[in-house]
């Protein structure tokens, strides 16, 4: 009897602990993808500022720069904002009267820039998968039902075909029948 007393606080203490060490490990994934575009920009713009950057190119990378130092710095309270079901429900608390128009992300020519806006997008969707719950397994299932009920659409309309071919054989293999034996 005291072994139970002693195992079922310590096995109780060990799933709470495996819950943490999980919520922390995706803190630590989605958080390291975003530390390692900002160390990539920063590298970027160590080894290009002794070329010729033009001032759209520098400008672009001081504003991913910005963009991701604020996620990176401020990660702890923003966090919850991956949440995609959370996001949602805010927007549409928003007063899309009085919101003053974003300025537009800056475009740039440079493949190197670009390279590391995608990584700064793609960081941002492992942090909306990460934070939503099921949003893969949501995603995956409602790609499987749009097949499967494009599958029996087209199963159903290929029946109809074939059942329209059958109707009008049938139809004519009793004028056949009725021709010759009327005849």
């Amino acid at each position: 009897m005291m072994l139970y007393l002693i195992l079922i606080p310590g096995i109780v203490g060990e799933i709470f602990l495996i819950g943490y060490l999980v919520r922390v490990r995706r803190e630590d994934r989605v958080l390291a993808n975003f530390c390692r575009v900002r160390e990539d920009v920063i590298a970027f713009l160590a080894t290009e500022s002794g070329q010729e950057l033009t001032r759209q190119q520098y400008s672009f990378a001081r504003w991913l720069l910005e963009a991701n130092t604020v996620t990176v710095d401020k990660f702890k309270s923003i966090k919850h904002r991956f949440n995609i079901i959370t996001a949602i429900k805010g927007l549409r608390h928003i007063d899309h009267s009085v919101v003053m128009p974003v300025r537009e992300s800056p475009q740039t020519d440079s493949l190197k820039l670009q390279e590391l806006y995608h990584k700064l997008i793609g960081a941002t969707l492992l942090g909306f998968f990460a934070y939503t719950p099921f949003l893969g397994s949501k995603l995956l299932f409602n790609l499987s039902l749009s097949v499967a009920r494009l599958l029996a659409k087209s199963g159903i309309n290929y029946i109809k075909i074939r059942a329209q071919e059958f109707a009008e054989r049938w139809d004519s293999i009793r004028e056949i029948e009725a021709h010759y034996c009327h005849a």
